[in-house]
Formats: C-alpha cells, structure tokens, sequence
C-alpha cells in the first residue's frame, strides 16, 4: 500500500463517519424544524458519503465480501435515521395517547 493510498483510505474513512453523523443530524433538524434546506444538506452529505465510501473501496482494493460490506453499510446510513425518526414519532404517540 501506498502513502498516497493509505492517506485517502485514512481520510475517505473518517469523511464517513462525518457525513454519516451530518445526514442523520441534518435529516433530523429538517423533521424537527420542517425545513427543506435541511434536508437538502442532509442529501448533500448523503451523497459525501457515497463517494467517500467509494474512494475506500477504491484505495484498500476492497472486492467480494468487502464490497458487499461497504454496500450494507451505505443502506444502514440510509435508512437509519429514517428508522430512529419513525420510532421516535411512534413513541412519542403512544406517550400522548397514554396520558
């Protein structure tokens, strides 16, 4: 591995943590909020993730089970804070209608 390999792996690892955590914020403050600038950001960031994800698999050589990791792991970033957001909802209804 190279140094030029190893510093986009480091950097590409780390934009995905970054924007992961920027999408499930931004979605969430645009539900909150009910603004659809956040929302864009929050796709925005999505698709950061995207190419940071695709600049790793580039940069380690990722391929067959490794690949298919990547990919899983970009439909849990997807559609996590969708998930946790609906829960959230559903919770605090049940919450309402109990009281």
């Amino acid at each position: 591995m190279s140094e030029i390999e190893l510093l986009a792996s480091s950097v590409s690892g780390a934009l995905i943590v970054l924007s992961g955590a920027g999408y499930a914020l931004l979605f969430a403050s645009s539900k909150v909020f009910n603004k659809r600038s956040f929302l864009n950001l929050a796709y925005c960031c999505y698709f950061i993730l995207l190419i940071s994800a695709y600049i790793l698999v580039l940069s380690l050589d990722l391929t067959g089970l490794w690949s298919f990791l990547i990919f899983i792991m970009l439909i849990g970033y997807w559609y996590g804070p969708k998930f946790i957001w609906n829960l959230t909802v559903r919770t605090h209804l049940q919450e309402a209608n109990h009281e």
